[in-house]
């Protein structure tokens, strides 16, 4: 295999958040950017996919809320099943949960947002690693003892 050639990206920054969020997405943004802003990893090209992460972390949220009032007003089954003509079903707001976990924990990744990612990201840049001068530096050894 050969190995990809490293291109240097110019920096760019930023844009807004986009129209479309709510006030959860827009919250989502804010705390997502600085981070990743942090790491050294945040770029303008990564707009669109920081977008949809944040307004499905903010449809599970909201659907999450809603489960919760409607079993503070009708007991824990009264969020998670629906009577229907023949018995009861699974409510639909725990399929939206269900659906946005999976699509929030598939694009994770992308965006370091597990401890696994993470590692991944100090091992081939560094960029977890403190900085020189840090007041960090030298507190742990290289074996992390």
């Amino acid at each position: 295999k050969r190995s990809l050639p490293k291109v240097e990206i110019p920096p760019e920054p930023m844009d807004p958040a986009p129209d479309f969020l709510d006030d959860i997405g827009k919250a989502e943004w804010e705390r997502k950017t600085k981070m990743l802003d942090a790491l050294g990893v945040l770029h303008n090209l990564d707009h669109a996919t920081l977008a949809l992460w944040c307004a499905t972390y903010s449809r599970a949220v909201r659907a999450e809320q809603t489960l919760r009032q409607l079993e503070e007003q009708g007991g824990t089954l009264a969020g998670l099943l629906v009577k229907q003509k023949y018995g009861y079903a699974p409510s639909p707001l725990t399929r939206i949960v269900a659906h946005c976990v999976g699509l929030l924990n598939a694009m994770a990744p992308n965006f370091y947002f597990n401890p696994v990612s993470r590692v991944k990201l100090e091992n081939s840049e560094g960029a977890l690693s403190p900085k020189k001068g840090s007041k960090f530096e030298g507190l742990i050894g290289k074996d992390g003892k």
